[in-house]
């Protein structure tokens, strides 16, 4: 998927197409709006442990793009802290998080599961073992927004911690929002 600035780039330096033509065709591109498209693709990136690096910094380019479009998109700022964190990035990864936690305060929303989950992980990271642990204790009690992707980052966040499993430990999660 190309950003915007690789598809301009790419109609500036076709010299066949005539003046008008190219400054229609940038225009055109100047005023798409792909945030949810760049955004599903850079979770889908790193939603997924293990990639080289440099598909973190992939993602990490769309979240910039989404950011600079739509400062206030919540879901990119998640997904920012996750690439920032795959990428062992932790100050980053905790400015991303806490923007999202901004923005999430100032529409009165709670923090979802997915930024509680990541916080843990990066808390983990930073060698807050027991913190970590505390964090993600408190997922059991906030909202996914998706519901299927959150559980499959739980799963590599309990591993990361080795804490029990919840999907093995049913008991701990009665009551879950």
């Amino acid at each position: 998927l190309p950003l915007l600035t690789e598809i301009l780039a790419r109609i500036d330096a076709d010299k066949s197409l005539p003046d008008a033509t190219r400054a229609a065709a940038i225009a055109i591109v100047k005023d798409l709006r792909r945030e949810k498209e760049l955004n599903q693709a850079a979770w889908a990136i790193a939603s997924l442990p293990n990639q080289p690096p440099e598909k973190y910094l992939r993602a990490l380019q769309y979240l910039e793009e989404v950011c600079a479009i739509d400062p206030d998109n919540r879901e990119s700022w998640s997904t920012r802290a996750l690439a920032h964190h795959l990428l062992g990035q932790v100050t980053e990864a905790l400015a991303a998080l806490e923007h999202s936690r901004e923005l999430h305060t100032a529409m009165k929303l709670s923090l979802p599961s997915e930024d509680l989950t990541i916080l843990a992980m990066t808390q983990h990271q930073m060698g807050n073992v027991d913190e970590a642990r505390t964090t993600l204790e408190q997922v059991r009690h906030s909202a996914s927004r998706n519901e299927l992707e959150w559980r499959k980052l739980l799963s590599e966040a309990e591993t990361l911690l080795k804490v029990p499993r919840a999907a093995d430990n049913a008991e701990l999660w009665i009551g879950r929002k």
